[in-house]
């Protein structure tokens, strides 16, 4: 708390702001669940990737889906724009980057039953972190409410089939009693 209040107490001036600082201050806030405070300092930060994924995080908290949805939209432009001529050695970590404001935009896309986009940006995550099982489930997941039934229990069987150690294929069944529109998933993947 001590730290949180130094925080706020540094950007109450207007000196030029450390990005260093600024993460510290927005990890505090996302922890707090301070979604107004957060979004009025990130109003007058430049509008890097970082800020606007950050934007996305806070107005997701605080149950803004779809203006969550516009920011992280945004923050994959502004990725691609920014890292177009990464050096080898980089591209990894930004694939990284990629693949989680894409992981955040399909949980998006879920909360808003838009299933067939949640899928499809769970397809490409799948694609730069191709061994987390769990994207390969959620995406089984969001075809099967999507309609494609048997694509995505097939998804599913296969990240289960794979899921190791057995903890993680426990947590993935687990996250079928979120929701009642799994249970279907549930009952087909276990007759």
């Amino acid at each position: 708390a001590a730290g949180h209040q130094l925080l706020l107490e540094l950007f109450a001036d207007d000196s030029p702001r450390d990005p260093r600082l600024i993460e510290l201050l927005l990890e505090s806030l996302y922890r707090r669940s301070e979604s107004t405070q957060a979004i009025q300092l990130l109003f007058d930060l430049p509008k890097t990737w970082r800020y606007l994924q950050w934007n996305g995080d806070f107005h997701a908290l605080k149950g803004d889906q779809r203006v969550a949805l516009d920011y992280y939209c945004s923050a994959l432009d502004q990725l691609d724009e920014t890292t177009q001529h990464t050096p080898t050695s980089g591209q990894p970590f930004v694939a990284n980057l990629r693949a989680q404001i894409l992981l955040r935009r399909a949980e998006m896309y879920r909360v808003l039953a838009l299933f067939k986009d949640a899928a499809a940006d769970l397809a490409d995550a799948e694609a730069l972190i191709p061994k987390d099982m769990t994207i390969r489930f959620k995406r089984g997941v969001m075809l099967y409410l999507s309609g494609q039934h048997e694509d995505g229990l097939s998804l599913c069987r296969s990240a289960l089939d794979a899921a190791q150690p057995d903890a993680l294929r426990a947590e993935m069944l687990r996250s079928l009693d979120d929701d009642e529109r799994y249970a279907p998933i549930r009952a087909a993947l276990f007759p």
